[in-house]
């Protein structure tokens, strides 16, 4: 979820331009600031979010605009009132040498997404790749196919996020209870896939724009017997979750996975890919593509 800060930015530097409308990264990171109840996540992960009718995103995303307007100048007061009604905000720290962002979009989170440059961000942290065509966008995540045999999708769990990890299963099978804090190092996450019981994990170097990591491809363990597993047969096997058990990672039976993990600053960047038995290996090399390109900042 992003800031009202952020959301005030990112109009304000439109607005300052003299432009007189909003474009669709503009209207999804306002549309990210109206009120919504996040569900409990069910077993398997959702697929795409409907997108929503042309008309009302710009009805309501309009409105949107004059409340959180309302709520900047509260906040944070305007360049002319000195911050009378509110205490100016402090300048932003410089953040690590990086490109600049200004080129790349904010990843929608619903719909089909155009091929480009575009970003995932949260409050600490901000990385940039290239989309290929043919994908679109989920809650911190972007997916190709809605059929579980061919799917392949990608996600972020960027630090600051609610998707940010923090526990994994020391098994995947037999789960319940299993669910175990990991230390914040890239390399304790590593160490926690690479021990977990009922997957096999085979960890190799990578290397993308911004510098070297590590790629840990995740597939079911011989010899599970799915059916004694927590969720059955038919369940998933859960490779992590945070402490409530919210957010998380799994796969289906038949599917297999690959955590990409980056150590940036001493901090941990982690994205994982999940694919269908009948995957294509053009979309597997897509998301090594995206990987490839990556380029991190921190805030």
């Amino acid at each position: 979820m992003r800031t009202d800060k952020e959301t005030l930015q990112l109009m304000a530097a439109w607005l300052d331009d003299g432009r007189t409308q909003l474009p669709d990264h503009v209207l999804d990171a306002v549309l990210e600031q109206l009120p919504s109840k996040r569900q409990r996540r069910r077993w398997p992960p959702p697929r795409r979010v409907p997108s929503m009718n042309p008309i009302a995103k710009y009805a309501i995303a309009a409105a949107a605009v004059v409340a959180i307007a309302i709520v900047g100048i509260n906040l944070f007061g305007t360049a002319s009132s000195g911050g009378v009604g509110g205490v100016a905000p402090s300048a932003p720290a410089s953040p690590s040498p990086a490109p600049s962002s200004g080129s790349y979009r904010v990843a929608p989170t619903r719909g089909a997404i155009e091929p480009g440059r575009y970003r995932w961000l949260t409050d600490n942290a901000q990385a940039l790749f290239v989309l290929p065509d043919g994908w679109s966008g989920g809650d911190g995540a972007i997916f190709k196919n809605e059929d579980t045999a061919t799917e392949a999708s990608f996600a972020h769990n960027l630090p600051g996020s609610w998707l940010e990890v923090t526990h994994v299963y020391t098994d995947a099978c037999q789960s319940e209870g299993a669910l175990e804090p990991i230390g914040d190092s890239a390399d304790d996450l590593i160490a926690a896939l690479d021990s977990q019981r009922s997957t096999d994990a085979v960890v190799t170097d990578i290397t993308s724009t911004w510098g070297p990591g590590k790629r840990v491809q995740i597939t079911e363990a011989e010899n599970v017997d799915r059916a004694q597993c927590r969720h059955g047969a038919d369940g998933p096997l859960q490779i992590w979750a945070d402490a409530v058990e919210n957010a998380y990672y799994s796969f289906a039976p038949g599917s297999w996975g690959v955590v990409y993990v980056f150590d940036v600053d001493g901090e941990r960047f982690v994205f994982n890919a999940t694919y269908g038995p009948d995957v294509s290996q053009a979309d597997v090399d897509q998301v090594e593509a995206i990987v490839e390109s990556f380029e991190f900042t921190r805030h």
